[in-house]
């Protein structure tokens, strides 16, 4: 029974070549469609499995390829291969079958990337119907109406494959379209605010690069205008610095309001920012100014007075102030010059006690009673006391008390300018976690300066990282010396 059915069922050579040559045509046009969706969508999977897996899978079970490798032709292969047992004749069923299963996963294949191609044009299909209705329903500005007309005939008349570079001229356009719209309506409350004259938008012009530039120029009268004359931006900045990303928040929604500009958040940000430098950079040159500096090394004098070695915001102002070269390593000298000039002051005017004078009284003196009682006191007491020190330095400061503090025992304000405050009344060295509290605290507050003051010295450590978080650090000397010219 077997045997006859070997006989019936091995294919012969020519039906072989056949099967062979159906195998191949089906093979190429897998492996077309395949390397379309590689090209198209990156799928490799489809990719190499057409290429490579499928043939190796069919052709080695077809009997052309089996004849190739054996050397024998398909009547001595029945011999030579298929003993007769049982086993035998289960395995030559199998073998019969198999190569059924190569033109099955090829038709599989062929059928499934057909699903995909058809679905590839369906989705490009709606996409084209998308962006009709789309560009039909947008509104655009008047200024683009033509160009609107001709995206609308492009759509029409453009085949599939156009689709996606078209649904990117479309958002070009809708960006278009929302610069002009932005140039028309703040120049209209600008004309109402007497802002600007009122003439025509000349647009004739519609490149971007030119749209850009008009929006550009609307964009900076109206922001120059209210730096000068909102008083709600004056008062924000007055109270709040710059402030935080809420309080902006709230002053564009009252922006928007009182005047319509329809404000957003970067613009916000950007006008506070200019409007607080603006204030500051005033206030900056009015305290350099108090001593009428003549030359670059009087106008030095004057900031190491005032702000010490300064933070980045104030080297930026003494920058724009004056043309001075290499203003870090001058401002270092200077601070330097200043200290040793002050400690020859104080030691000179130590030197004036009246000789006759009893030791009693020198040792009772204010300043060395003031000094005692700094050291006795508690923690809170020496936090006040540096509280009234930045008082008499003309700051309104407020100690913390504690809870909640974030690091910082006092905040002094003067003008624009916040200060962070740790203050540590110690008998050793104060580490480096005092200036990392007031690093911390100095985020928290939105502070332009920290400082940490000791009646005590500092450890390496911590002037290291002072240093690099530009956080000032007053010692038990530099403390005395500004008692002494504060408040005795």
């Amino acid at each position: 029974m077997f045997d006859s059915l070997k006989e019936e069922l091995i294919p012969e050579t020519l039906l072989s070549k056949i099967y062979t040559a159906i195998m191949v045509l089906l093979w190429f046009s897998w492996i077309s469609i395949s390397i379309e969706e590689f090209v198209r969508e990156g799928n490799t999977d489809s990719f190499y499995w057409s290429l490579i897996g499928w043939p190796l899978l069919t052709f080695y079970f077809t009997p052309v390829f089996q004849k190739i490798v054996l050397g024998s032709d398909v009547k001595n292969y029945k011999e030579e291969v298929i003993l007769d047992s049982k086993l035998s004749h289960a395995g030559f069923l199998v073998l019969l079958f198999i190569p059924f299963i190569g033109p099955l996963i090829a038709l599989t294949g062929v059928y499934k990337n057909f699903k995909r191609r058809r679905k590839y044009f369906d989705d490009l299909k709606n996409k084209k119907a998308s962006l009709i209705n789309s560009i039909e329903n947008y509104n655009f500005s008047s200024y683009l109406a033509d160009k609107k007309a001709k995206l609308q005939n492009e759509v029409q008349k453009s085949d599939y494959s156009r689709i996606e570079r078209l649904e990117n001229s479309f958002e070009k356009l809708k960006s278009k379209d929302r610069k002009i719209k932005k140039i028309e309506r703040i120049r209209k409350i600008s004309e109402s605010l007497g802002i600007i004259e009122k003439k025509d938008l000349d647009l004739e012009d519609l490149s971007l690069e030119v749209i850009e530039e008009k929006l550009q120029e609307e964009t900076v009268n109206r922001d120059r205008w209210l730096i000068n004359n909102s008083e709600e931006i004056q008062s924000f900045v007055k109270k709040f610095g710059k402030g935080n990303f809420d309080r902006r928040e709230k002053l564009r929604k009252v922006l928007n309001q009182e005047y319509g500009f329809e404000l957003d958040s970067a613009e916000i940000k950007a006008i506070v920012t200019q409007k607080y430098d603006k204030e500051a950079y005033k206030e900056f040159k009015q305290s350099l100014e108090k001593c009428n500096p003549e030359n670059e090394e009087e106008i030095l004098e004057s900031f190491v007075k005032e702000y010490g070695k300064g933070n980045k915001e104030q080297k930026k102002y003494l920058k724009r102030y004056t043309e001075i070269e290499n203003i870090e390593t001058r401002i270092d000298i200077k601070y330097n010059e200043v200290n040793q000039k002050e400690e020859l002051e104080e030691f000179k005017k130590s030197l004036k006690t009246e000789l006759d004078k009893e030791p009693s009284l020198i040792l009772n003196s204010e300043d060395h009673l003031d000094w005692e009682e700094l050291e006795t006191m508690d923690g809170l007491e020496f936090e006040s006391y540096i509280a009234d020190l930045f008082e008499a330095k003309d700051y309104s400061a407020k100690v913390t008390k504690g809870a909640g503090d974030q690091g910082a025992d006092i905040v002094a304000e003067k003008g624009l300018e916040k200060v962070v405050i740790q203050a540590k009344r110690y008998s050793g060295k104060v580490s480096n976690s005092a200036v990392q509290e007031v690093v911390a605290s100095k985020d928290h507050y939105s502070a332009d300066r920290g400082i940490v003051i000791t009646n005590s010295k500092f450890t390496s450590s911590a002037k290291e990282l002072a240093n690099s978080n530009e956080i000032e650090l007053w010692d038990g000397d530099k403390l005395k010396r500004q008692i002494k010219r504060y408040l005795n």
